[in-house]
Parts: structure tokens; C-alpha cells; sequence
């Protein structure tokens, strides 16, 4: 069996205000392109304090600065809301049954991660919750989720976003990476298809990616 190691946002859970709605509101306010400011949450996030730094360095001017600190404590206020994802549950109850060991990896605070998996009762599938402020890098990966994880099994790596969940992971060749890519996602990604690498599969939802791990897709 596989360890299948999930980013949380995205996958199982969906938040009411995510940091990419967060970096769209603020790349229009400073007048940035969205998708440097990405790359900078995705490659150099460290925390949200010092992300909210970052943004502010970007204003020119006192209106920016207001309008990107209320942006900010609208992000603050709703960090604990996070409604689940259509099969986000038959998809941890399905990898359960099968005998794959579940594991997150977040950038996020790992006590809200917890309080939203409460909420929204899927805590049960995630005793092992690993925390990385470089999620997104290759130092991230392979220094802090890696050495945490049980050796000598198949791994699959999940995740909706390729830059911080998918591209750290492709270039090994013992791990396999799924990509859920939503239709409607607003993150810069780049044209590529499963083609492209021998270790990647793209799919559209979670319930797609349920659907393939329950035909037996992932074992062995």
C-alpha cells in the first residue's frame, strides 16, 4: 500500500477566503502582476505576518497600504471558515479502506488546519499533520516532509496547486504526483499534460481522483 500525503486546501477542504483570492485582491490594489506575487507566496512564504510585510513593501502610496492591511484582516477573520470538498470524505474513507496511510502537508498553521478538519469531520483521517513554511521549494520537500514520512513505501503526493504541491515532488522518480487542476482555478500553471511526466496524472475534482483510486489506480 501507498502513503498518500495530501495538501489539505483544495483537496478535501475548501477555505471561504484563500490566499489566492487574497494575492488577486492585493495584485490589483498595488498593481502587480498576480502572478509575481504568487511565485512569492508559493517559493519564499515564511509566514502570514511577514507575507503582509511583503505586500505592503509593495505600495506606493497611503491608500495601498490601507487598503492592503484591510484586505489582510478580512484574510485573519476568516481563517478558521473552510467548507468541505464534494467527496472529499469518500475519497479519505476509500484510501482508508484500502489500507494507504494519509498524511497532510501544510504551510498552514497546523491548529487551524486541525480545527477546520474538525468542523467539517474528517479530523479522524489525519493524525499526521507535517508543517512546512517552505512547502513549495525542494528544501521544503525533501528536509521537512520527507524525513517524516515512513520509509520504504510508494508515495503519492496530491495537491491543487503545481507549483507549491506538484513541481517539488515530479523530479523524483520513486514518487508519484496526482494534480487535481480545477476548471476555475486562478493560479498561473503551465500547459503541460500527463504525458509530460511518467509520474504524474492530472485530473479535474477530487471525485475524479476518488473514482480512480477505488479501480484500484494506485496500488502497487
Amino acid at each position: 500500500m501507498s502513503i498518500f500525503v495530501l495538501d489539505l486546501d483544495g483537496i478535501v477542504q475548501d477555505p471561504e477566503d484563500p490566499h489566492a483570492k487574497l494575492i488577486k485582491d492585493v495584485s490589483r490594489i498595488v498593481r502587480k502582476p498576480y502572478e509575481e506575487l504568487f511565485d512569492h507566496y508559493a517559493r519564499q512564504f515564511r509566514d502570514n505576518d511577514t507575507e503582509e510585510m511583503y505586500h505592503l513593501s509593495l505600495c506606493n502610496t497611503k491608500e495601498q497600504k490601507g487598503e492592503v492591511r484591510v484586505r489582510w484582516s478580512q484574510l485573519h477573520e476568516n481563517m478558521d471558515k473552510a467548507k468541505p470538498i464534494p467527496a472529499a470524505k469518500e475519497l479519505l474513507e476509500v484510501l482508508r479502506s484500502q489500507g494507504h496511510q494519509i498524511y497532510a502537508f501544510t504551510k498552514g498553521k497546523v491548529e487551524i488546519q486541525k480545527r477546520r478538519l474538525r468542523r467539517n469531520g474528517i479530523s479522524e483521517f489525519f493524525p499526521q499533520i507535517v508543517y512546512s513554511a517552505r512547502k513549495g521549494t525542494r528544501e521544503g520537500f525533501e528536509r521537512d516532509l520527507l524525513p517524516e514520512l515512513p520509509k520504504g513505501k510508494p508515495i503519492v503526493v496530491v495537491g491543487d496547486s503545481f507549483y507549491q504541491d506538484i513541481e517539488p515532488a515530479l523530479s523524483r522518480e520513486n514518487i508519484s504526483c496526482v494534480w487535481i487542476r480545477w476548471p476555475d482555478s486562478d493560479e498561473p500553471v503551465p500547459e503541460i499534460s500527463d504525458d509530460d511526466h511518467a509520474n504524474l496524472r492530472i485530473v479535474k475534482s477530487t471525485q475524479e481522483l476518488a473514482n480512480l483510486v477505488k479501480k484500484g489506480a494506485f496500488d502497487g
